[in-house]
This record gives C-alpha cells, sequence and structure tokens, in this order.
C-alpha cells in the first residue's frame, strides 16, 4: 500500500512535466499533436500493459511483473537522459506565482470540463463489463476482446484530437464532448444489442480519450507563464473525475434506477462539461476583445 501511494503520487508529477516539456520540444503548430503523442503512449501501455502484466503475473508470478515494470522504467530513464534536450526554456517561478495562474477564469474553466467532461466517462466504463454481460450477454472472454476495441478507439481518438488540436483547439473539443455526449446516451439502447453495444464501445473509446490530448493542451496554453502547475492540476481533475464518476454512477444503481441509466447518468454529467466548454469560448472571445 506504502509503494502503490508514493507511485501515485509521482504520477501527477510526471504526466504533468512530460505535457509541458512535450510542448516545449516541439514547434509551436504542433503542440497539440506533441501531447498527444504523450497521452497516447499512456493509452497504449494501458491497453497492452495491464493484459501483458496480467498475463506474467497468472504464469511466473506477481514478482515478475513488478520486475517487468522496473526494468521497463530503468529503461524508459536511460532514454529520457539520452534524447530529452538539457536546455529547454523553463520559466521556474515560485509556488505562489504558480498559484497565481488560477485567478485566471479560463484556466478554472478547463478544469470543471476536465471535472465533468471526464466524469461522465466513468460513470459508464466503471460498470461497462457487467453492463455488456448483463444486456447483451457477451460472455467474459468476449468482454475481453470489446475492452481491447475500447482500447483501440482511445488510442486512435488520442492520435487524432491531437492533430486537430494544433489548429481547431476549442472547436474540436466542444465537438468531441456533444459526440460523447450523444454515444452515452445512445449506449443505454445499444447496450442490449451485441452488433450495436460493439460499435458503440468503440466509438466511446474514441470520444471519451479524444478529450485528454485536447484539455491538457488548452491548460498548458491557458497558464503559458506558469504551466507546470496547473498541468499538474489537470491531471488531479482527471482522477477527481473518475472517483466522482464512478461514485455518481454507483448511487445511480443503487438508488433503483438501473445498470443501464448509468450511461444516460453519464451523458448528463458529460453535458454539464459541454457547458462550461461553451462558456470557456464565449468568454475567451470576450477577453481577446477587451485586450484588443
Amino acid at each position: 500500500m506504502i509503494a502503490r501511494i508514493l507511485s501515485s503520487l509521482i504520477h501527477g508529477t510526471f504526466f504533468a512535466v512530460a505535457t509541458v516539456v512535450a510542448s516545449k520540444i516541439a514547434p509551436q503548430d504542433k503542440q497539440g499533436s506533441a501531447i498527444a503523442a504523450v497521452a497516447a503512449g499512456l493509452t497504449l501501455s494501458t491497453v497492452l500493459g495491464v493484459p501483458f502484466g496480467t498475463f506474467v503475473g497468472h504464469t511466473w508470478g506477481w514478482q515478475t511483473t513488478f520486475g517487468i515494470v522496473t526494468f521497463l522504467g530503468i529503461a524508459a530513464l536511460i532514454m529520457l537522459i539520452l534524447h530529452i534536450p538539457s536546455r529547454i526554456k523553463f520559466q521556474y517561478q515560485s509556488l505562489k506565482y504558480e498559484l497565481g495562474a488560477f485567478k485566471n477564469p479560463q484556466i478554472i474553466l478547463v478544469l470543471l470540463i476536465t471535472v465533468f467532461g471526464y466524469g461522465g466517462i466513468f460513470a459508464s466504463y466503471t460498470y461497462i463489463a457487467p453492463q455488456l454481460e448483463t444486456f447483451a450477454g457477451f460472455s467474459a472472454e468476449a468482454i475481453t476482446i470489446l475492452l481491447f476495441l475500447f482500447g483501440i478507439g482511445s488510442f486512435l481518438g488520442t492520435v487524432v484530437a491531437g492533430k486537430f488540436a494544433n489548429r481547431l483547439l476549442m472547436p474540436t473539443l466542444s465537438i468531441t464532448l456533444v459526440l460523447l455526449t450523444v454515444i452515452l446516451a445512445l449506449f443505454t439502447w445499444t447496450v442490449h444489442d451485441k452488433i450495436l453495444s460493439s460499435i458503440t464501445v468503440f466509438l466511446f473509446g474514441f470520444t471519451a480519450f479524444a478529450t485528454v490530448p485536447l484539455l491538457q493542451t488548452k491548460i498548458v496554453q491557458t497558464a503559458k507563464e506558469a504551466p507546470t502547475l496547473a498541468a499538474a492540476v489537470n491531471i488531479s481533475a482527471f482522477n477527481l473525475a473518475n472517483a466522482v464518476g464512478a461514485y455518481l454512477g454507483g448511487e445511480t444503481i443503487r438508488t433503483g434506477f438501473g445498470m443501464a441509466i448509468v450511461n444516460l447518468t453519464g451523458a448528463v454529467i458529460t453535458a454539464a462539461g459541454l457547458i462550461f466548454s461553451i462558456i470557456l469560448i464565449v468568454y475567451g472571445r470576450k477577453h481577446r476583445v477587451k485586450q484588443k
């Protein structure tokens, strides 16, 4: 448990710094793609690493799994030392200065989009396996394949979103949230059919993880004078969304609305994130007009 807590403390810091480093290395018009590459790496490692780690653990024991994780961590550290430029222009600021960035209402709006937009995802995804088994009649083996399909969709969504983040960041984010809301709402009904639920699972993964590079790019660009802390807090917002979404999905089941309704709950939560994205667009336009 202590090891798990220590590794979780590192998680937010690593991805925050990795996001900022990627944006610093990339050309100005390729920042979205660079941040998407970091997010795609996380997605791909989850899609491949979780089943591989489980297989290794069952076959050779959990100690072997942790040994491989340690080896990969050391290999990654060596590659970072060798390939990340040693001189990246960072503006090292005091904690007080970094916290001052949160006076910007646009940063608060991005965090709210993350909590609600991503929270809707986990209201549904946390309970996706029992839904597919209970309503669509998939076997445990088939559900494993469907979750892999979700992972493929997640990876592709991350990459595609990164391409659009370079030029059409906020329109792409709003459209993605609209599609995600619609897909979650439809999942309430498509989950009862094997073919339709399979298609929905792929589209769900695609739109769900397309939000990650878009939101990280937006937070880095908005807090450009103090991006590291803002990016770290946004990672925390993703984790908060995970917890809140899972809790609200569980409450939907507990109060008797039924397991299929968790998808509709997710759609409502994500719709709230969409509303905040629209507010952010309007506020951003008014702010630019005032500056002129």
